[in-house]
C-alpha cells in the first residue's frame, strides 16, 4: 500500500461531517475534511499505525493498524479513538460527525469488505 501500517491487525471507520449543508462552500466542506485526515492521523499515530484519506465531500476513510491481534482489544482501542476525533471536531472545529467502525481484520484484502461494513452502521443525527 506504501503506508507503514503493522501487519497484525486492521480496523477501518468511515467518518462523516453532519450538516454538510451547514458547511458555508465546497472548498470549506475540504478544508475540514483535509484538517480531518491530519488529526485522525496524529492521533492514531501516537501509539497505533494508521492513515485517512478524503474518499469524497465530507467523507473520510480511516483505517488502523496494530501490532497485536486481540480483537477484543482492539476494537476497544478503535472506540476510544473514534470519540477522541469526535471530541476533537466538535471542540476544534465546532462541527459534529459521525463514525462507523468496520469489522476487525487480519487480511489487507478485506479492508474494502470493512469499509462497507463501516459506512452501513454510521449514524446520523
Amino acid at each position: 500500500m506504501g503506508f507503514p501500517l503493522y501487519v497484525r491487525q486492521y480496523v477501518t471507520m468511515a467518518a462523516e461531517f453532519d450538516r454538510k449543508s451547514g458547511i458555508a462552500t465546497p472548498q470549506d466542506l475540504h478544508l475540514y475534511s483535509y484538517a480531518l485526515c491530519n488529526v485522525a492521523e496524529e492521533m492514531i499515530n501516537t501509539e497505533y499505525r494508521g492513515i485517512a484519506i478524503e474518499a469524497r465531500d465530507g467523507l473520510v476513510v480511516i483505517v488502523i493498524s496494530f501490532d497485536e491481534e486481540d480483537g477484543e482489544t482492539n476494537l476497544l482501542r478503535s472506540l476510544a479513538v473514534a470519540e477522541m476525533i469526535k471530541s476533537y471536531v466538535e471542540e476544534q472545529f465546532k462541527q459534529t460527525i459521525s463514525i462507523g467502525l468496520g469489522r476487525m481484520t487480519q487480511d489487507l484484502s478485506t479492508l474494502q469488505h470493512t469499509y462497507h461494513d463501516a459506512m452501513s452502521v454510521r449514524k446520523h443525527p
